[in-house]
This record gives C-alpha cells, sequence and structure tokens, in this order.
C-alpha cells in the first residue's frame, strides 16, 4: 500500500480505520504508526498503549480458545475503527459496522490511561470482538465473563479503575460488567474452573456463556444483564435524539432539489416501499414536498447526498450504454427489492428507500462508508442487468479455454479430496449432492460439484467487473470489505469443503482492493487456518492451488466493449 493509500482509511476525522492488513498480533504496523504520526492523529503514547492492549487481547483470546473451544473463539484481525469524539453531536452511530461483520468499533478514549487503563482497553478489544461474533451488543457483557476466571485480582482491579475514569457513552455498563466480574469467584464453568461437587447450593447454567453459577447468585446476574442492556438502549436512543424533530424547512430544500436537479434514482419509502418521487415524473415542487414526507435537517442534507450519489454513478452507466433499451427488464429473481439501494422491478430504475430496514434515513446522516457501499451497490445493481443480457462473459474466442480452466479448478479440488483423509471424506459425504467423497471412485464427481459450487456465484464476480469502472476508488474499495468475511456457523460443520470454496471465491474480490497480500488477508481475518487447515480438510499448498486455478478461471471473463459508447465506460 502506497502513503497515499493512507487516505481511504483516514478520510472521515470522526472515525480512524486500523485495517487488518496494517496489524499483527503485536498491533499496528509500523507503516501504519509512521503515517498516523505524521499526520497527527493519534500521538505516540496512544499508539504504543493500544499496541499494547491489542497484544495482551491476542494472548488471552488465544488462551480462553485453548482452555474452552465451545465458548471463545480464536483470534482474528479485524478492521479496528476508532471513534475520536470532538464537541457537539455524537460522531458515529452506536455499535455500528462498517464494514459488515469484519469491523470493531471502539473509542478513541479507551487507550488513552487518562481515561481508560490497560486492562479497560483490552476488555474493550474483547468485548467488540465478542459483539461481531454474536451479532448482539447488551449479551456480549455477559458472555465474555468467563474471561476473569484467568485473570489475576490486580488485572481486575486495574479494569475497575479504567471503568471509573472512563467517558464512554456507555461507560455505566462497563460499570456493571466491573461489579459481575468481581463475583466471577462464585462462578464456574465446565473447562475453566469446573464446578465443585460438593458446592452445597444448586448449580444453573447460564445461557450461551457455559458458566455456571450457584442458584442465588442467578438473579444479580440477570438484574446486571438487564442494567447492560438499559444502558446500551439508552445509549442507541440519545444517539438518535440529538438529530430533532422534522424540519418543514429542510424538506422542501430536499424537494426543490429533486425537481430541479432530477437525479436518475427513484425515490421510495414505507414498508411496501410505494414510490415517492420518480425522475420521470412531473410532481411540482409542491406534490413531491408532500410526498416525502418528515426528515429532520440533518437526514434530510444526508438524503440529497445520497441520491446525488446514486444520481451520478445511474447517469454515468445509462450514458455508456451504446443502446439502454438493450437492457433486460428486472425480475424479481435477481433484483431484490430492499438493500442500500435497488433495482426497481416496475421502474427499471435504481431505487432508494427512505424508510430501508433497520435504518433511519429520515433522521441521521450516513454513517462513515456507508454512502461509498451505497454507490458501490448502485453500480453492482446496473451491472447485474449487463451480466444478465450477456455483457460481461467470456468471449467468443476464448469460450475453449472455459473447459480447460474448469477442469483445472475441478482437479485442483480433486487434489484436496485425494489428501484428506478417509473418516474426514465420510464425514463430509453428507454435504454432496452427486458423489460420495468417501470411495475413491466418486472423486471426479465430487470435485466437479465443488468446481460449480464456487462458481455458483460468478454473476456477481460479473457484475464486479463491469461496475468498478463506474466506481471511485474508495467505493470499490467498500464494496470488497464488506465481501469477505468469516462464514464461521453458517456451514454445517460437514460442509467444509463446501465454505474452503466459497472463501476461496470470495478472495477473489480482493483484485479489485488495495490489499497487497489476499491470502494473508483471507487467512488472518476469518478462522480459514482453524476451520479447514487444522482439522484436515486442506492443506495450505493445496488452497493456494485451487484459488490459483479459480482466479484462472474468472480471468477468462470481461466487458463486451461493443456494447458502450467510445470514451464512455470502458476499463480503467
Amino acid at each position: 500500500m502506497t502513503p497515499s493509500s493512507f487516505d481511504y482509511f483516514l478520510r472521515h476525522e470522526e472515525l480512524v480505520v486500523l485495517p487488518p492488513e496494517h496489524l499483527s498480533p503485536s498491533g499496528i504496523s509500523a507503516a501504519m504508526r509512521d503515517e498516523l504520526n505524521a499526520r497527527g492523529v493519534f500521538g505516540r503514547e496512544w499508539l504504543d498503549t493500544f499496541d499494547r492492549c491489542f497484544g495482551l487481547a491476542w494472548s488471552r483470546l488465544d488462551e480462553l480458545h485453548r482452555h474452552s473451544a465451545l465458548d471463545w473463539f480464536p483470534p482474528r484481525l479485524q478492521h479496528v475503527c476508532v471513534v475520536r469524539r470532538g464537541g457537539g453531536l455524537a460522531p458515529v452511530r452506536p455499535y455500528f459496522e462498517p464494514f459488515h461483520r469484519m469491523a470493531w468499533l471502539v473509542e478513541e478514549s479507551d487507550f488513552d490511561l487518562e481515561r481508560s487503563s490497560i486492562e479497560f482497553g483490552v476488555a474493550q478489544l474483547l468485548l467488540v470482538a465478542r459483539m461481531g461474533v454474536a451479532q448482539q451488543v447488551a449479551p456480549a457483557y455477559v458472555q465474555n465473563l468467563s474471561y476473569w476466571m484467568l485473570r489475576s485480582d490486580a488485572e481486575l482491579e486495574d479494569f475497575r479503575v479504567g471503568c471509573s475514569r472512563s467517558v464512554r457513552p456507555d461507560a455505566e455498563a462497563a460499570g456493571v460488567f466491573g461489579e459481575l466480574a468481581a463475583r466471577s469467584a462464585s462462578m464456574f464453568h465446565a473447562q475453566l474452573r469446573p464446578p465443585q461437587k460438593d458446592a452445597g447450593e444448586r448449580m444453573l447454567s447460564v445461557p450461551d456463556t457455559g458458566l455456571v453459577v450457584a442458584e442465588g447468585l442467578y438473579p444479580e446476574l440477570q438484574q446486571g444483564a438487564q442494567r447492560c442492556a438499559a444502558v446500551v438502549q439508552s445509549v442507541a436512543t440519545d444517539y438518535y435524539a440529538q438529530f430533532g424533530q422534522p424540519d418543514a424547512d429542510a424538506v422542501s430544500g430536499l424537494a426543490r432539489w429533486l425537481v430541479e436537479e432530477r437525479p436518475r434514482v427513484v425515490v421510495t419509502g414505507g414498508r411496501d416501499g410505494r414510490v415517492l418521487w420518480s425522475p420521470n415524473s412531473a410532481e411540482s415542487l409542491e406534490e413531491t414536498r408532500a410526498a416525502l414526507g418528515p426528515l429532520s435537517r440533518k437526514g434530510a442534507e444526508s438524503v440529497r447526498d445520497d441520491l446525488a450519489v446514486c444520481g451520478r454513478v445511474c447517469r454515468d452507466f445509462v450514458e455508456s450504454l451504446a443502446d439502454a433499451e438493450a437492457l433486460p427488464e428486472p425480475d424479481e429473481e435477481h433484483a431484490d427489492q430492499d438493500g442500500l439501494s435497488y433495482m426497481h422491478l416496475t421502474e427499471k430504475e435504481v431505487a432508494y428507500n427512505l424508510d430501508e430496514k433497520g435504518m433511519r434515513r429520515r433522521l441521521e446522516p450516513a454513517p462513515p462508508y456507508e454512502r461509498l457501499m451505497l454507490a458501490a451497490r448502485t453500480a453492482h445493481e446496473w451491472a447485474h442487468l449487463a451480466t444478465e443480457a450477456g455483457w460481461v462473459d467470456v468471449p467468443e474466442p476464448r469460450q475453449a479455454e472455459v473447459e480447460v480452466a474448469v477442469a483445472a479448478l475441478a482437479s485442483a479440488f480433486q487434489r484436496v479430496l485425494e489428501e484428506a483423509s478417509q473418516d474426514l471424506r465420510h464425514f463430509a459425504a453428507p454435504s454432496f449432492e452427486r458423489a460420495d467423497p468417501c470411495r475413491d471412485a466418486g472423486l471426479p464427481v465430487a470435485a466437479r460439484e465443488l468446481a460449480e459450487f464456487a462458481l455458483s456465484r460468478v454473476e456477481d464476480f460479473q457484475s464486479n467487473l463491469l461496475a468498478r469502472r463506474y466506481l471511485e476508488d474508495g467505493e470499490i474499495e467498500t464494496y470488497v470489505r464488506n465481501n469477505l468475511r468469516s462464514h464461521s456457523g453458517e456451514f454445517r460443520p460437514e460442509q467444509g469443503f463446501h465454505l474452503l470454496a466459497r472463501y476461496l471465491y470470495e478472495q477473489q474480490y480482493l483484485r479489485f482492493s488495495s490489499v497487497v497480500d489476499p491470502w494473508r488477508y483471507l487467512v488472518r481475518t476469518t478462522w480459514f487456518r482453524q476451520e479447514l487447515i487444522d482439522p484436515g480438510f486442506v492443506t495450505e499448498e493445496a488452497a493456494r492451488q485451487v484459488s490459483t486455478a479459480l482466479g484462472g478461471v474468472l480471468d477468462l471473463y470481461s466487458v463486451d466493449e461493443r456494447r458502450f459508447s467510445a470514451g464512455q465506460g470502458s476499463a480503467p
């Protein structure tokens, strides 16, 4: 990564991203430290504290996993997103993931020893790691309680000192966690601290934690969990409350902009996604204002910026086409009617829903990196139509190479199956539809099935191949970082070979990013090694060969330049 590439991770003053390719078990890379120092983003003392906390969190998580693999996961690298608070409005939505299931949100103050402590910083890293796995906030506090069974009294006291210093908006929850942690001596865990047989009191299991506690302590644990949940809810309520009430002037301003600028994007709303405004309609300013409904000032400003980005991408795409009418009609199979943006089935335009499920576009400004992902999603929606039309495919002169390349991919998978033990192939047999990989005679069929599974989402790759032409570097970068993540728990244990195929396919997206070492990124941000290499599903060498063979198939695809006007939509 060149020094200028750091701009992507430092583009938002309120949120600094420490990317996984610049992290290791000992903390931040020398190159990124130098860049942060040069820009005055964090002081040297802060960086040293972060590194110390990160290293301790890594080693302790590794220890916990070795002692209790059922309740603790191995350490891995993610995007560590550091919230920087100035004065005024809270800068970032609480517990937000800028990169889906690939981001840990922490506070700058967590690693400032005047407002924290070493053990507090470590605990926060372990907490967000748990949140990322569970995709839940409040329950993570209780799920991490067994962590303190391997910690000393001095370490717990340092954590509680950090709780008292913390200025986090959810500092009260950390304090509750500290109170519960102080009772850890009265808690037990099947692997970390087995309960005594002669405990003399009825013991109760705490769901999803591995904890076993005395019946008398259980209500206190429940009350603590409820207090944590109340704090989390309060933090979210306070965040949204800062944006105030609906602003009629802001709605009028947005309506006027739509009528005058007419961005090429349909605005929808409500649970049914009804059309509120279309660039092809002739609604007046008053009609548009009435159709939009209530928005806060910040919400209206953000929506306008969102629509401007969508409009830019849509305009650039459609104007690049030699014959826009040749695009196929969108259909329900390929056009989900939700998401950051989506291809509207009847309007045949990209739509933006003001009331998108799980979002509060009418109220809050788009959080960091979301608008970049919105642009990427918009381009991807148009590119899918072009892919369905056959405009991104293997050119006719290279069609003969497809069979050879797919055969090479199947051969690479066959090596994987042949190197796996008979017991492992027998274990995986139920996951195959057409072959029994525990029998050598079934290996070629099973290998072809894996090759087909690896390529089952090739339309997404084809769409990316075209979509990237209409995107700025940061937009395609954000798309990639949202589309390669851990799939732990999404595949059944016997589906290890299929999980391998999915990971190695998604790894191919990294060719569109600034990631220099795709293999390292894959292995260190997911549990690829722990789930696939260590159990014997694949060796590193064989996995790399599959990745190379898969890349060889995808390399055959290209955009049919005849479908685009000269000088527009051309390859970068």
